[in-house]
């Protein structure tokens, strides 16, 4: 499935409405919600924290090594058709709405259609984990470091017939694309920088479409470039 593909199917099974121009902010919230997710605000997120909050509910196995301590940006928590995110506190809004839906991307791409067919496979939920790392603002998608993803492998490796999932790599990717085309729409985006580029040099129409849409001002300019914006040439061609 394309992000695209995933994307048009997440709002046609939650009925959520698309933004608009008139309502650019995509509704992220009424998103996890109809998907019978939760979404969770934490100081000092890691992966150590978001486990002892789901284990004091009976929710989580998590007994892989790996690094535990390091901070978070995002953590999800996904088993069968349920799962939970945790985001960073402390962070800017916009990086926690970046965080939510690369989560989210997670959860649809990789995460749900592995462990709804696993389930049924061996008859009992299956876990699965993405542990988000901190970083610099999202202002290219696919150049930040890779999450610490951990998956029923040796399910997996059990049964043929089910889905295999891409390199972990290329996991981070699609879900860093996901939030990013899911936030910044590509048509909607060129409607906005359209109606403002007429009015706005590149530095305030990257100010304006990032406060119409709330994301960072770094990844609409990330943005504008790579869905081919020419109204203008001086900052969204690599200055900042």
């Amino acid at each position: 499935m394309s992000i695209q593909e995933a994307i048009a199917d997440l709002y046609a099974e939650t009925g959520v409405a698309r933004p608009t121009v008139r309502r650019a902010i995509v509704r992220l919230n009424d998103l996890i919600r109809a998907l019978n997710l939760t979404c969770h605000e934490v100081a000092g997120l890691t992966r150590d924290v978001a486990s002892r909050m789901l284990a004091e509910r009976g929710s989580l196995q998590d007994e892989d090594g790996g690094e535990r301590q390091s901070p978070l940006a995002g953590f999800l928590y996904a088993v069968g058709d349920d799962g939970s995110i945790f985001v960073e506190e402390r962070d800017p809004v916009v990086r926690r709405r970046f965080s939510v839906a690369h989560e989210l991307g997670h959860y649809l791409l990789h995460f749900r259609p592995l462990l709804t067919q696993l389930s049924a496979a061996v008859g009992a939920p299956v876990e699965a984990l993405d542990a988000f790392p901190k970083m610099e603002m999202e202002s290219d998608p696919d150049s930040q470091p890779d999450g610490q993803i951990v998956l029923p492998l040796a399910y997996v490796e059990t049964h043929p017939s089910i889905m295999q999932l891409p390199p972990l790599a290329q996991m981070e990717v699609e879900a860093n694309r996901f939030a990013a085309e899911l936030l910044m729409p590509a048509p909607l985006v060129l409607e906005l920088a359209r109606h403002y580029g007429a009015y706005f040099g590149d530095d305030n129409l990257v100010w304006r479409l990032a406060n119409e849409m709330l994301v960072s001002r770094p990844a609409m300019r990330w943005r504008l470039r790579t869905i081919g914006w020419t109204g203008g040439h001086s900052h969204l061609n690599g200055r900042r």
